[in-house]
This record gives C-alpha cells, sequence and structure tokens, in this order.
C-alpha cells in the first residue's frame, strides 16, 4: 500500500468518525448474557431426590435383611422391586405436581418474555430480564421464538411453559445422565455467551 493510499483512508476513517454523535457511542452492554451459577428450584428438587433415593435404598437394604434374616424370603423377593417402582412412581409424581404449580405460579406472579434463538444450533435462547440484560438458557425447543416465564426476584430461574403429556413424556424419557447433560449444557452456555459477546 502505497502512502497515498493510506492517507486516503485514514481521511476517509476521521471523516465518518467526526460525524459521529455521542448517541451513536455504543458501549457493548446490550451484547452482554448473563449466566446465574445460583441453584433453580429443578436443581434444588434434584438434590433432595437424590438424598431421598439413598434414604429409600438404605431402608430396602435394611428391611430386606431382617426378613432374610427371618427366613421371608418371599418377601424380600417382592420388596426390591415393588420398592423400587413405588419410589420411581412417586419422584416422577412429585415432580410434576411440583412443576405444574411452580407453572401455575408463574402465570399468575411471574413475568413472561419472548426468549429468541441467539445461535443456529439447537436449543440456546436468550432473553431480556426486568433490567434490560440479556440471559441464556438452553432449552429443547427448535423454534425461533419460545415464550418463557421467571420470577422477579431471580430472572434466571427460567420456565418454558408446556403441557402436561409433553412433560411427562420428557420426564420420563430422558436418559442422558446428569452430570454429561450438566457439561454439555454449560458448554453450549458459554459458546451462546462468546456468540452474544461477538454480535
Amino acid at each position: 500500500m502505497d502512502e497515498a493510499a493510506a492517507t486516503a483512508f485514514a481521511d476517509g476513517v476521521n471523516a465518518i468518525l467526526a460525524n459521529r454523535t455521542d448517541r451513536d457511542d455504543v458501549d457493548g452492554a446490550p451484547f452482554a448474557v448473563v449466566r446465574s451459577l445460583a441453584p433453580t428450584w429443578r436443581t434444588r428438587f434434584h438434590r433432595r431426590m437424590v438424598r431421598g433415593t439413598l434414604w429409600h435404598l438404605l431402608a430396602l437394604v435394611v428391611l430386606c435383611v431382617v426378613a432374610g434374616a427371618l427366613g421371608k424370603w418371599d418377601l424380600v423377593l417382592l420388596t426390591v422391586p415393588i420398592g423400587g417402582f413405588a419410589w420411581l412412581g412417586l419422584w416422577l409424581g412429585l415432580y410434576g405436581v411440583i412443576r405444574a404449580r411452580r407453572k401455575r405460579w408463574l402465570y399468575r406472579h411471574g413475568i413472561m418474555v419472548t426468549a429468541t434463538r441467539a445461535t443456529m444450533s439447537r436449543g440456546a435462547y436468550i432473553y431480556p430480564d426486568a433490567t434490560g440484560t440479556c440471559r441464556g438458557f438452553l432449552h429443547g425447543e427448535d423454534g425461533p421464538t419460545i415464550t418463557v416465564a421467571h420470577p422477579l426476584e431471580d430472572p434466571a430461574d427460567v420456565l418454558v411453559p408446556a403441557s402436561p403429556f409433553t412433560h411427562l413424556v420428557n420426564t420420563g424419557s430422558s436418559t442422558e445422565p446428569g452430570w454429561r447433560r450438566a457439561s454439555r449444557r454449560l458448554r453450549i452456555v458459554e459458546r451462546l455467551t462468546r456468540h452474544a459477546a461477538a454480535a
């Protein structure tokens, strides 16, 4: 590049910058995506479920040991499968009831906003909270926009309303281990944050 071309380029850039006003300045705040590390109601419920499962298994083992010591082997054979299925049914039902109550509470007292797909990958969405901060989350939907609800005091605790049948099918068919699903979601949220910062 010769000196005349460089001078012409610099003059052109300076002319464009001279016509800018303070109103044209952008600080980048609208492009920041906030990810909260506070546990949501779903995370707290899952922790309680794991603790309850461990206590239930301990009770089943104690019951089987006592029944075996008393020579009641038919009781042992019936207790293990019935106790396991009863526990699974109890927690799936309880999760459905708690989620339905939370959804009803969010419809009445929460904030409903429209989340837009952030990237071309499926499931990464961003939504504005009451302060105008963009927040990101992951969901299994593939539409360009979805409606989400969150409480006013904790906008990171987002819920995507779904039909009860869809929720029941999704709850019963989740086969991916929790730690793998969490690490995959964390990688997608980090990619979402980088994409929003670059935009």
